[in-house]
């Protein structure tokens, strides 16, 4: 994630990227004096939100979002202004949010979690992804699987949030069209395997329950975007677009939880 902080006041300035890093930890936060160096960086730096004051000489922050919009469009623009009087203006430029000084970490956090153009926040560690296609990440890396069906059976673990699951279950995920016999009791040790190999390399065994003949995770000892959903965390809510585990057919049959969740 990458995130701009406009103003032409030094301790204004450092304010803001202070309430920033607060909030984005692991962001790429870049500041500036001025709105035309800013401008100039869109390009290259592609930024996913912009912190931006109003009144500053040369370009103000008004003239910055006209322009920037002919650019890209669909940034998040945040404005940061000791004037409330602009507030109107803000909105006829579909600003994502509206800070007023003196900036603060729980103001900033109340806009990210609000943003226009919702952006996944950056996690260190064990991060996983469900909204859309399935991804384990690791330091914001994709893990790589043994096989393919390895990734699956992650997938159903972590849907089924807690829930144990024995091989005649995961069999019926996995391979719904196979007869649970000899051959499918086998292919389903070997994917159950290999997946505790992978988890055990990646140093996060303790995220796994273990029972004899099933399979467990522990969700409380997992980062990932549907659990921060269910838990109510407002980024989460912003970001669910009605894609769910869409890799999966089986993913289907677990959005209407979202639905509900969504409607209490």
């Amino acid at each position: 994630m990458v995130v701009f902080a406009i103003d032409d006041e030094r301790l204004a300035r450092e304010l803001l990227v202070e309430a920033i890093k607060d909030n984005l930890e692991e962001a790429e936060i870049y500041d500036y004096a001025d709105a035309e160096a800013a401008l100039a960086d869109v390009d290259s730096k592609k930024p996913n939100i912009i912190f931006t004051d109003i009144n500053m000489p040369m370009m103000n922050g008004l003239e910055f979002v006209r322009r920037l919009k002919t650019i890209n469009n669909k940034v998040n623009i945040i404005f940061v202004t000791g004037y409330s009087e602009y507030t109107r203006d803000a909105i006829s430029l579909h600003a994502s949010g509206y800070v007023t000084k003196p900036v603060t970490s729980q103001k900033v956090k109340d806009e990210l979690d609000n943003l226009l153009y919702p952006v996944e926040r950056p996690k260190k560690g064990l991060y996983v992804h469900t909204f859309g296609n399935f991804d384990l990440m690791m330091n914001g890396e994709a893990v790589k699987f043994r096989r393919e069906k390895c990734k699956e059976l992650m997938a159903l673990l972590i849907d089924r949030a807690g829930e144990s699951l024995n091989n005649e279950q995961i069999a019926s995920y996995l391979y719904p069209e196979n007869a649970y016999d000899a051959k499918t009791k086998n292919q389903v040790t070997t994917v159950a395997a290999d997946l505790r190999k992978t988890i055990e390399e990646l140093g996060v065994d303790r995220i796994l329950i273990k029972k004899w003949g099933q399979m467990q995770l522990d969700p409380s000892q997992i980062m990932c975007d549907a659990y921060d959903y269910w838990a109510g965390e407002p980024y989460a809510i912003n970001l669910f677009k009605g894609e769910y585990l869409e890799n999966y057919s089986w993913g289907e049959e677990s959005k209407a939880k979202f639905y509900w969740d969504n409607n209490k």
